[in-house]
């Protein structure tokens, strides 16, 4: 499922099925996504919490801070969340 570069913004994705999705440079602010399964995923550029991720979802550059601050980008979802 490619949804690289969409706005996602504000979408209720809780418990949504999203393994192997292309979510590159997805604008999910203040998406939620409590429970949703990323396994496969690739989430460069994007960001997310309490995710179900596998060894094969791709991280990098998520960034973790509000839109009109500048950006701060961490590497993974463990160290996004400890930042937020």
């Amino acid at each position: 499922m490619n949804l690289s570069g969409a706005t996602l913004r504000g979408a209720n994705l809780r418990g949504a099925g999203l393994c192997k999705a292309d979510l590159r440079g997805a604008d999910l602010r203040g998406t939620q996504l409590i429970g949703t399964g990323l396994s496969h995923a690739d989430l460069t550029g994007s960001a997310a919490w309490d995710v179900k991720l596998d060894s094969r979802t791709r991280q990098g550059n998520l960034i973790v801070t509000p839109p009109d601050q500048p950006a701060v980008m961490v590497d993974n979802i463990k160290v996004a969340q400890f930042s937020g």
